[in-house]
């Protein structure tokens, strides 16, 4: 997921990222894992919260493609894009 594109993405809608390690004892990864829905608390799992609120938008625990992130990302809409000209270069 870590591409230029998805980057670029991220860095032009304001995204923030959150990346959990579950290394060793860690209920609050797991607490938030069950939060979303992942009740076997299996990872990587990936999930987009839209900016304007409401449900995340889950991907559960099945192979998940750059294009899809990007696709994603745009549904569920910018925190803030930084200028007019950059979010011109995404489309």
């Amino acid at each position: 997921m870590n591409t230029a594109k998805t980057k670029l993405l991220v860095d032009l809608y304001n995204v923030k990222t959150l990346k959990a390690d579950k290394t060793g004892d860690a209920p609050e990864v797991d607490a938030l894992l069950i939060e979303l829905g992942n009740r076997g608390k299996g990872i990587p799992y990936y999930a987009i919260y839209p900016a304007g609120g409401g449900e995340p938008i889950h991907f559960g625990n099945r192979p998940i493609t750059a294009d899809e992130i990007i696709e994603t990302l745009k549904q569920a809409g910018p925190s803030k894009v930084k200028s007019a000209e950059e979010s011109t270069a995404m489309r």
